[in-house]
């Protein structure tokens, strides 16, 4: 076919839909893809506009967004309608360039976009889900999150490994790597048990030569895993083993502790020093690490400075096994979007931590469960979204909070960013002392801590007679300082990526 017989056709083809503009519904959207589609074809937006992606709409990213052509197209919105009609043009077309070839397979109709749609059999059809953010995340990976229905499975096929995930409450995000030659399209659907899955929201994608948004974080980027799990990638090293020390490096960290605990003993002070240490997620979540990320089976970090320290006479109260006996409960012990435990964890945490204080004083064993009631809330996302360059409302999660039927000493801090799951560590890092407002035998403790302890303050408040806070991050040791305070315990607040941090320190 020549290029003027093209033309002929194409005129043809849409003077015919001109025409017959007024018998279809309004809600009726045709669309045509041309030659540069990835740069201009429409997307439908979560609220059911049709925009040019060159706007880059529905994406937060400074990297162009690809074309996103939805086999679920959507109504109209009342404007558009009222604007369409004013200039005389059909809503329901859409205008090409004679000169272009048409995928006759892009024209596409729809009756209704709610979420008890069916098909011809009255098969329940899943609810399409709805796209909030879309943007490449490296040269050749997608990254695309949004909400579903509740329980739903999200599949994405079209990148060089299929894809399909748990949501979690309705929320989901995917990345997605894609070929590095050519163009690929990549197909999203929503599969909901006893239902149809749902129709599929297309994204071409194409390699890009630039982005080093997921890169740019650093320490503190984002990992995308399985299940809507976000992970800091500095836990990485430590879950594919290349923070192993060498055999002859590990008599070292003992030898130190051994060294601080004889200072102690030297100037008088029998305090004993204990290690409360909170896994990294990916070790407690395996299962939800990108299939790039090998786990380490072998010895870990973890495991050599444990040996090492309660070697030389310190403890570790280690979370890891207690964790993944709880990591199916109905509340969260790690937020999905932010790089902390959640107020669960953190109880989780206390009463270990306490049942093993409570040996030596008993007034100090954990309150009763009863005292403690763990529910769920939706919030907006945790501080995942600062190094990917969104906004804190961009996504949501559902995740696991306490609610306490007592008043702590020191009050129980409102320690988040509003209505969200970031911890704002400013009204809990500084130094500070503490003292319960209970009476029986309490022990006094002198704290180290990053910011896990921030979750965890309201816990322990009342649990010791007094309680030295110093700074967050400072692991300096204070040889004299905590001499002066002469506490039963110098106690240390850490995740497990902080490991390197109190080696030698």
């Amino acid at each position: 076919m020549n290029i003027r017989q093209k033309k002929i056709i194409t005129r043809t083809f849409c003077a015919l839909l001109l025409c017959c503009s007024a018998l279809l519904p309004m809600s009726t959207l045709v669309s045509c893809k041309t030659d540069n589609s990835a740069a201009n074809a429409s997307e439908t937006s979560a609220d059911g506009n049709v925009q040019d992606t060159q706007n880059n709409s529905g994406s937060s990213s400074a990297t162009s967004a690809p074309a996103v052509i939805p086999t679920e197209t959507t109504t109209q919105t009342a404007q558009e309608t009222t604007a369409n009609a004013a200039n005389n043009v059909p809503s329901e077309v859409v205008t090409v360039q004679s000169e272009t070839d048409i995928d006759f397979n892009l024209f596409t109709t729809k009756a209704e976009t709610d979420t008890t749609d069916k098909n011809v059999s009255g098969q329940e059809v899943t609810a399409a889900p709805i796209v909030k953010v879309h943007m490449y995340s490296f040269n050749t990976s997608y990254f695309i999150a949004g909400t579903c229905e509740p329980g739903a499975k999200i599949k994405v096929t079209g990148g060089t490994e299929e894809w399909l995930t748990n949501s979690d409450f309705g929320d989901f995000a995917v990345e997605i790597p894609f070929a590095a030659t050519g163009v690929s399209t990549l197909k999203l659907t929503a599969i909901t048990d006893g239902k149809l899955p749902s129709k599929e929201t297309t994204f071409i994608v194409k390699p890009q030569t630039d982005v080093t948004l997921f890169d740019d974080g650093g320490l503190y980027g984002d990992v995308v895993g399985f299940n809507y799990q976000f992970f800091c990638e500095d836990s990485v090293t430590s879950f594919e083993g290349d923070d192993v020390l060498k055999d002859s490096e590990v008599p070292a960290i003992q030898t130190y502790m051994e060294k601080k605990i004889k200072n102690l003993r030297d100037k008088g002070c029998n305090a004993e020093i204990v290690f409360l240490l909170v896994p990294n997620p990916m070790r407690v979540y395996p299962e939800d690490a990108p299939t790039r990320y090998t786990e380490n089976t072998g010895v870990t970090l973890r495991q050599q400075w444990e040996g090492a320290v309660t070697a030389a006479g310190a403890t570790v109260v280690d979370l890891t096994d207690l964790f993944m006996q709880h990591k199916n409960d109905d509340f969260k012990m790690f937020h999905k979007t932010d790089t902390h435990w959640t107020e669960y964890g953190a109880m989780l945490g206390y009463n270990a931590l306490m049942s093993y204080i409570g040996q030596k004083f008993p007034d100090a064993a954990p309150r009763p469960s009863s005292d403690f009631v763990p529910y769920n809330k939706e919030s907006n996302w945790g501080d995942m979204y600062a190094t990917i360059g969104l906004q804190l409302s961009d996504l949501k999660e559902t995740s696991a909070f306490v609610k306490f039927n007592f008043d702590p000493p020191g009050n129980h801090l409102d320690l988040y960013d509003g209505n969200s799951v970031r911890l704002v560590h400013a009204r809990v890092q500084d130094a500070q002392t503490t003292h319960t407002n209970l009476t029986g035998n309490f022990p006094s403790v002198y704290i180290y801590r990053d910011s896990f302890a921030g979750p965890l303050h309201a816990f322990i408040t009342d649990r010791f007679s007094t309680a030295y806070f110093t700074p967050m991050w400072d692991y300096t040791w204070r040889l004299n300082d905590i001499v002066k305070q002469n506490p039963d315990y110098v106690l240390y607040i850490i995740n497990e990526r902080n490991i390197p941090a109190v080696l030698y320190n």
